[in-house]
């Protein structure tokens, strides 16, 4: 099984033979590497998934699954480069990341997604990292399918932040380990910048303005006394509603709009198909828009 001084041993190979295996086994230069994922792919998650938290109380459906998609791609990232695996190759597609790191580190996601004081069948994590996936993908930050959230996803995404950010963290919380921020590369004098990731800095202080946009009905982190199961909003596609309205004008110009998006914009692949025929069977799928449910006895 690979290591992180594995990935720094095969980087330090470009540089004199004698400094070689010094560099690789520099503790200064394993935890400024360690330091460098923690702060750009850890601490930013965090980040993420607290502003995802906040956009599904605003009902913000595209940045809520923008945002639970990029704090999830960015904890199994770290995953992955924490063990000396690279993620330069991979992209938005969280079933790829979560596939790698069963495969190359070992670690099985497998923990079932329950609900607190709901009597349910709990969720396959595969399926609600997919759901994830599918709806936070790069053609969510501009509304271009419309979106599902329910209440059901916003614990979803609690349950499933709370099971990958403690992998992440496994090895940063071993004893010896160098708090986030004292060192930085290229000095060995502590500096202190954080002295916690967010998502601790919200747990640690309740009185913090943190804390209420982690916890609000959170049956991850902490209990809960206020969780329901009973508000979804599910809507389609604003682009594709203002082309079926122009469709419906004596004077039908749907297809000269639809023509400069083809032109103009980068678009999927299923709206792409939907704007070039929009009256195939099965160029448009409905698959983004089904609702989260769970079996309630």
């Amino acid at each position: 099984m690979r290591r992180l001084e594995d990935a720094i041993r095969e980087a330090a190979e470009q540089f004199p033979t004698g400094d070689r295996e010094r560099l690789a086994a520099d503790r200064e230069v394993l935890m400024a590497t360690r330091n460098v994922i923690y702060t750009m792919f850890v601490e930013t998650a965090d980040r993420n998934y607290l502003m995802a938290r906040q956009a599904y109380f605003l009902q913000f459906g595209p940045d809520f699954w923008w945002m639970a998609e990029q704090a999830l791609e960015k904890y199994f990232k770290a995953i992955l480069l924490l063990n000396g695996h690279s993620v330069a190759s991979y992209s938005h597609d969280l079933v790829s990341l979560a596939e790698a790191i069963a495969s190359q580190v070992g670690v099985h996601f497998d923990h079932p997604i329950g609900f607190p004081h709901v009597d349910s069948s709990p969720a396959n994590f595969g399926e609600a990292v997919e759901r994830v996936s599918v709806l936070g993908q790069p053609s969510a930050r501009y509304d271009e399918d419309g979106f599902t959230i329910t209440t059901a996803d916003l614990h979803l995404v609690d349950q499933l932040v709370k099971q990958v950010r403690e992998v992440a963290l496994r090895d940063y919380r071993r004893p010896g380990n160098i708090p986030l921020g004292l060192r930085i590369a290229g000095g060995r004098r502590p500096v202190r910048t954080r002295e916690r990731f967010p998502v601790d800095e919200a747990l640690a202080d309740p009185a913090g303005k943190l804390h209420s946009a982690l916890m609000q009905q959170n049956g991850a982190f902490g209990p809960v006394s206020d969780f329901s199961l009973d508000s979804a909003l599910v809507t389609t596609s604003p682009f594709l509603i203002i082309l079926q309205r122009m469709r419906r004008l004596p004077d039908d110009w749907s297809h000269v709009v639809a023509a400069w998006a083809l032109r103009n914009l980068k678009l999927d692949r299923e709206t792409k198909a939907h704007l070039i025929d929009p009256h195939k069977p099965g160029n448009r799928t409905r698959a983004k828009h089904r609702v989260f449910s769970i079996s309630t006895d």
